[in-house]
């Protein structure tokens, strides 16, 4: 029910669906969310952005690609297009929700310069907030950084609450780790 509510939202003005064809043939989709500032939905509070920035907030909603035509590079240009779209309908922030299972997910948008903001409970749900200011660049302090697994939830939460953000990864084998750096203290005072 909540996926065909989103849809039905997108369809009333409420954000924009990207489809990609294949001849006549939906091979993926991409789905621009523009929540109201004042609404329940908007991830911005998530993160604690005030009423003003919120009104700033484009989701980067649901993505999906058929197995068959995974391993092209779509999903990265979704999001790039759904980022370019949010630009320019002024909203200046990108937020992204993922499970800490949904690695592909996440690495493109770690590629595309989100970064992993919040991580924590969204109802039953444990999801990680990856976030985009499109108007600037923000700095970390590279001597603080820690490695954390992709699926060590408390320790990802912790950093998180801490302002640190999780701005990259590394791969060994089938173990994926997590980069979080702090943030530069010249990027709070912005």
């Amino acid at each position: 029910m909540t996926r065909w509510l989103s849809f039905t939202n997108h369809l009333t003005g409420a954000g924009h669906t990207f489809g990609v064809f294949a001849d006549d043939r939906l091979v993926a989709y991409g789905m621009l969310g523009l929540p109201l500032a004042h609404g329940e939905d908007n991830l911005g509070r998530v993160l604690g952005l005030d009423t003003g920035p919120c009104g700033q907030v484009a989701h980067l909603a649901s993505c999906m690609i058929l197995p068959e035509y995974r391993g092209h590079c779509l999903q990265r240009e979704l999001i790039a297009a759904r980022m370019a779209l949010a630009k320019e309908l002024g909203r200046r922030y990108c937020v992204a929700m993922v499970s800490l299972h949904n690695g592909v997910s996440r690495n493109n948008l770690l590629a595309a310069g989100l970064a992993i903001r919040w991580v924590g409970n969204l109802g039953e749900l444990r999801r990680q907030l990856l976030f985009s200011d499109m108007n600037r660049t923000d700095d970390f302090d590279v001597a603080q950084q820690e490695i954390v697994d992709s699926l060590d939830f408390e320790r990802q939460c912790e950093l998180t609450r801490r302002d640190w953000w999780g701005t990259g990864e590394t791969c060994d084998g089938n173990r994926t780790r997590l980069v979080f750096m702090a943030r530069h203290p010249r990027s709070k005072e912005r």
